[in-house]
């Protein structure tokens, strides 16, 4: 690497801005669901469901204690009873919770 000129980092412009920021969309609507695993409390299992639009950043979450389709399922189902517009896309990461298999 050394005899390559691998062996240090790249010099980098101060002038070129290096941060990404989080994609963001032009439009209200896109949203992101997912489900992270909470540590157990009294020896259960919970689960945080949420979901975030992408340009207004807001929230909607729930706990749960299963991962069940049918909880999933009635998430969904109050998330859209309770965002004031109109859902455009929604963007999971195809856990099994969210998808039929």
């Amino acid at each position: 690497m050394k005899r390559c000129g691998l062996n240090r980092l790249p010099k980098l412009d101060k002038k070129q801005n290096h941060y990404q920021p989080f994609e963001t969309v032009s439009e209200y609507g896109h949203i992101h669901m997912d489900v992270k695993y909470l540590p157990k409390l009294v020896g259960t299992r919970s689960y945080l469901y949420l979901a975030i639009d992408r340009k207004t950043r807001y929230v909607y979450s729930e706990v749960h204690y299963n991962l069940e389709p049918k909880t999933s399922a009635g998430y969904v189902e109050r998330f859209t009873k309770h965002i004031p517009y109109k859902i455009k896309r929604v963007v999971t990461d195809k856990g099994f919770e969210w998808t039929d298999r």
